[in-house]
């Protein structure tokens, strides 16, 4: 759950797999940094013209009009830095009570938030039915911040579903450096890992590019298996 662990990309990449499968789908970012809404909508944009998740947890309405579509007629609230003020005064249940006003309108709805177990990441937490991990498998900080993150995930009785950027396995006489430590992560996180993904071009073009023109042959080869993983 640090920075850097794909977040963003993967946040984006579970949106447009839902959206591929015919899931009217809401990309709300509750992350201040806004990793997903530049991800997703291009560094370009400014969002002067749509509301925010900031909205949201103030109570004030945000209509069909207020939001912005990405392709696969996925719907976005974007986040910039005014969600700060959220992240010390936030109660647990607030982006639950927030959403209501979603209820029924969407059939997923895909939240990302920031790289910590407090404040916003906590209420995310408790308003989500499902709790994607992403963790890259290239250093002993990926592994201690991931093992915080299940730890802390399963205090909350919350199924952790760890997805692992860059894991291989690798014959059992190579002892190198990456080898050894993709064997510590399916050692310590096998029972909790919903699949493996490689950190490979093809994904993070699928991700970034909004003008793409999904095709049924492209959507299986991308979007398909990232739906499946998602499926625990």
């Amino acid at each position: 759950m640090k920075g850097g662990s794909g977040k963003s990309t993967t946040s984006v990449l579970i949106a447009l797999a839902y959206a591929s499968q015919g899931y009217k789908t809401l990309l709300a970012d509750f992350d201040p940094q806004g990793g997903t809404s530049v991800l997703a909508a291009g560094k370009d944009k400014t969002f002067k013209m749509f509301r925010t998740t900031t909205f949201l947890l103030m109570n004030e309405e945000v209509k069909p009009e207020h939001v912005f579509r990405l392709p696969l007629q996925i719907d976005l609230l974007p986040a910039n830095e005014t969600l700060d003020r959220f992240s010390s005064s936030i109660n647990e249940y607030d982006i639950k009570d927030a959403m209501e006003q979603y209820e029924g309108n969407y059939d997923c709805v895909v939240l990302d938030c920031p790289p910590t177990m407090e404040g916003l990441t906590a209420a995310a937490v408790s308003y989500a039915n499902k709790v994607i991990v992403p963790t890259k498998t290239e250093s002993p900080q990926d592994f201690r911040a991931t093992q915080y993150a299940v730890k802390r995930l399963r205090k909350r009785r919350k199924k952790p579903g760890v997805l692992m950027l860059g894991y291989r396995e690798y014959p059992e006489e190579n002892m190198g450096y990456h080898a050894t430590l993709c064997r510590e992560f399916h050692e310590e996180f096998g029972n909790d890992a919903i699949g493996y993904l490689p950190r490979s071009v093809r994904f993070l073009k699928a991700a970034a590019d909004t003008n793409k023109k999904w095709t049924k042959s492209a959507i299986d080869k991308t979007l398909k298996p990232i739906f499946d993983l998602t499926q625990f």
